[in-house]
């Protein structure tokens, strides 16, 4: 929470709307006598996620639950990919996406997660609204989100790039998406609800972004461990299983 939060009028003096002469700063004994390390430690929990861990993974994050997904830290995922020219090439990495989101059981999975920097993302079926015989999950290539809704909405999101950790992440509850199919056939689809959150989700991937960049405090971010059990506890509101995002 930044100062201005506290006071929105601070004034050179050191005053928070009062009058008279400013007084001396005082340092307490406890910030006077901390370590370097202490002092880092201080500064870190004070920064959102994104600042603290695009380079670093957080600490105890899990290991990745496919050996070929990328985490949280590694280069590729921190970085736009590149749009899609030659669709003949790019068929037999669709098919890894395919088949890998439903070896895993994503929701959906953008092609960085697995170390491809192309503007690649599938997206399961059941979630995009199709038909209930169709298991073949959606492939999106160049994907862009033309048009989002007023209204957003909160859901905890979960990340295979961010095993072990949860955020809750404020998404647009409409989209319009403009994508081009595997034979390179352009389409503009709608989404709403859990579709619209987890395609946004992984066109943040295919801008080089996480979750974590979308979070407005560190009180948005959690172990999946610790959030169970505070939700359990009735410390944190509790979200139907449909608005949570594994993926």
């Amino acid at each position: 929470m930044s100062s201005s939060s506290f006071c929105s009028a601070t004034r050179a003096s050191g005053s928070c709307g009062r009058s008279g002469p400013s007084r001396p700063r005082v340092t307490s004994e406890r910030t006077a006598f901390m370590s370097r390390k202490d002092r880092s430690k201080r500064q870190l929990t004070s920064q959102k996620p994104a600042e603290r861990w695009t380079k670093t993974p957080p600490p105890h994050m899990k290991a990745a639950v496919h050996p070929e997904l990328t985490t949280i830290g590694m280069a590729i995922l921190h970085r736009p990919t590149e749009r899609v020219t030659d669709f003949k090439e790019t068929r037999s990495l669709c098919e890894k996406l395919v088949a890998l989101v439903l070896e895993i059981n994503g929701a959906g999975l953008a092609a960085n997660q697995i170390g491809v920097a192309k503007r690649v993302l599938v997206v399961q079926n059941r979630i995009a609204g199709g038909a209930s015989s169709q298991t073949r999950p959606i492939v999106m290539i160049n994907p862009d989100i033309i048009g989002k809704s007023d209204d957003t909405g909160d859901a905890w999101e979960t990340c295979f790039s961010v095993p072990g950790y949860a955020g809750l992440v404020p998404r647009a509850q409409r989209i319009r998406c403009r994508y081009d199919t595997v034979d390179g056939e352009e389409r503009v689809q709608d989404f709403e609800g859990f579709a619209a959150r987890v395609i946004q989700h992984e066109c943040d991937h295919l801008d080089g972004r996480t979750y974590l960049e979308r979070l407005r405090t560190q009180r948005d971010f959690s172990t999946e461990e610790k959030l169970r059990a505070e939700m359990s506890q009735g410390q944190r509101q509790s979200l139907p299983t449909s608005k949570r995002i594994y993926e």
